[in-house]
């Protein structure tokens, strides 16, 4: 990505044009980096992404790796970043 105003190249694409699943796999290695779990609302809002078409992405991110779903925590299940 080349910013034109700082007149340099970086390899993150701003938030902006970042994929939904981009930004959802983005804010687990966030998660997994700070070491804590999250839930699915708190990813729907940190990311940016409508609760519906993360409920369509996280069998997609649990079969390739990135997170499992563990106890629930009141009516939240808890995702631990892998």
């Amino acid at each position: 990505h080349y910013d034109p105003e700082t007149d340099t190249v970086g390899t993150d694409v701003p938030f902006g044009e970042q994929s939904p699943y981009e930004r959802v796999v983005r804010y687990l290695a966030q998660c997994k980096a700070e070491g804590r779990d999250t839930h699915f609302f708190e990813v729907a809002e940190s990311a940016k992404i409508s609760v519906r078409h993360l409920r369509r992405l996280v069998p997609v991110l649990v079969e390739k790796g990135f997170m499992k779903c563990g106890k629930y925590e009141g009516h939240k299940r808890i995702w631990h970043p892998l």
